[in-house]
């Protein structure tokens, strides 16, 4: 069920090509825990999707199954989630600014009708 939830929103983010530009040209990688998973995304301009590799990323982000389908459907920006302590992010502030926006931005709502 976790993991279906992380492929909605590659899916959501590779269908949004205008949000292209704001990739990075060199590989960056956001690991994701949800719960006890964990999803390695990696971002850049040539490539969205998921590693296999599992031990390098750039930034970590904590959260639970709840509080990811509230980001990615747009509900909740995820400062917002930090700052109830409901999630946990490991990385640069630059790169929280990023990760929100991009979360933000390619935002799916229309996948999120079911219940978690």
């Amino acid at each position: 069920m976790k993991e279906q939830w992380v492929e909605v929103y590659l899916t959501s983010m590779k269908e949004k090509q205008h949000l292209l530009p704001l990739l990075p040209k060199e590989e960056w990688v956001l690991k994701i825990i949800i719960e006890n998973s964990q999803w390695n995304i990696s971002f850049s301009r040539n490539k969205i999707g998921m590693l296999e590799d599992k031990s390098y990323a750039n930034s970590l982000l904590h959260c639970t199954l709840q509080d990811w389908v509230y980001v990615i459907s747009g509900k909740q920006k995820l400062r917002q989630v930090l700052k109830m302590g409901e999630a946990t992010y490991e990385g640069t502030f630059r790169s929280l600014l990023w990760v929100e926006s991009i979360l933000f931005l390619a935002a799916c709502p229309v996948y999120v009708t079911h219940t978690v």
